[in-house]
């Protein structure tokens, strides 16, 4: 059986801060509220916003860091937007590698797809849901969608798409990887995705598969 231990939410990202503003609750707990901007590999950046509480309030200034921590999703008159809730604040990195490193447990919305493609490479792909649970009043948070993708290895490797490709509606699979967001070529609409190196079951003793990359950090 799944329990709450085994479902993961942890994400490094490096990130341009911009617009801090610093409040207190009532309470009388100090916390921080600001927008930053998340690199993309390819395309333009992702606005974002962070919600650090307690000792973290004072960690978040304007300039680039990199933050540690869960993240969320928030949606408000119809737009979509990604938090996150650190727990450790980092300099930008010095080797001026941007960092984008997720670690979730998903939840399958349909049955996966797979194919090969033109140049022969395997891979698949299934929608999933990171799950935020219920708010104060007992309502469902909205969840976090993405497309998840695996490729073949440059190395001919197919253990992740392989992995992908089992999943099953309403199947729970943790996944490693590196977030994205792209936009539709048939409908302009734009949706997170997240290029999986990683896929394994909740429960780390009985994984799914497991790749030969390691955390690109």
């Amino acid at each position: 059986m799944t329990t709450m231990s085994d479902l993961k939410n942890f994400a490094v990202f490096t990130v341009d801060i911009s617009s801090v503003e610093q409040k207190t609750s009532k309470e009388g707990k100090a916390y921080t509220i600001a927008s930053a901007n998340l690199p993309m590999e390819k395309g333009d950046p992702v606005l974002m916003r962070i919600v650090a509480l307690d000792s973290m309030a004072a960690c978040i200034v304007t300039g680039q860091s990199t933050l540690v921590g869960r993240i969320g999703y928030d949606e408000k008159d119809g737009q979509g937007l990604l938090v996150i809730y650190p727990t450790k604040v980092e300099p930008a990195p010095s080797d001026g590698k941007l960092r984008n490193y997720v670690n979730l447990t998903l939840r399958t919305g349909q049955d996966a797809e797979s194919r090969y493609s033109e140049a022969g490479k395997f891979w698949g792909r299934v929608r999933m849901a990171l799950s935020q649970g219920k708010d104060a009043s007992g309502n469902y948070k909205p969840s976090l969608w993405l497309t998840v993708k695996g490729f073949t290895s440059k190395e001919g490797d197919e253990t992740v798409p392989l992995a992908l490709s089992r999943l099953r509606k309403g199947n729970l699979a943790t996944v490693t990887g590196r977030l994205a967001y792209e936009v539709s070529t048939s409908n302009g609409r734009g949706y997170f995705s997240l290029v999986a190196y990683k896929v394994e079951a909740p429960q780390a003793a009985h994984p799914l598969a497991i790749s030969e990359a390691d955390c690109p950090y």
